[in-house]
C-alpha cells in the first residue's frame, strides 16, 4: 500500500522530518515503509522543494485563519495558475467547509458578505 509516513531517513537527500508517500507493509505495528526510492534524482528535486513549500504555507495558513496566508499558500502549488485562480478556489472551499474550519470564522463572515 502507498501512505504517507515519515520516512526516516530512507529517502537520503530529503529532510528526515518531512513525511513522503510510499510504499509500505501494513501491520498491527503500523506502516512499514518498504521504500522503492531511496534517493530523488536532481532533475525532480526543484519540483519536491516547491510541494513541499506549498505544504508548510497551506499548514500555517490553516492555523492562521487568515485568508492571505491562503492565497500565498495556493499561488505557491504548481496546480494553480492565477492570483485570480486562488482566490476564487479560496472562497469557494472556505465557504463549503466553514464548519470544520472555525480558525475561519472571521474570514468565512468576510466571505459571505462578498458572495451575497
Amino acid at each position: 500500500h502507498n501512505v504517507n509516513v515519515p520516512h526516516d531517513g530512507h529517502i537520503d537527500n530529503i529532510p528526515a522530518d518531512w513525511a513522503v508517500e510510499m510504499t509500505c507493509i501494513l501491520g498491527r505495528e503500523g506502516a512499514k515503509p518498504h521504500p522503492r526510492i531511496t534517493h530523488f534524482d536532481d532533475k525532480v528535486m526543484g519540483l519536491i522543494h516547491t510541494i513541499k513549500g506549498f505544504e508548510v504555507a497551506a499548514s500555517n495558513a490553516a492555523l492562521s485563519g487568515e485568508l492571505n496566508d491562503v492565497l500565498l499558500a495556493l499561488n505557491l502549488s504548481p496546480l494553480v495558475h492565477s492570483d485570480r485562480d486562488a482566490e476564487k478556489l479560496a472562497s469557494e472551499m472556505i465557504l463549503a467547509h466553514e464548519k470544520w474550519l472555525p480558525n475561519f470564522a472571521a474570514t468565512v463572515e468576510k466571505l459571505k458578505l462578498t458572495h451575497r
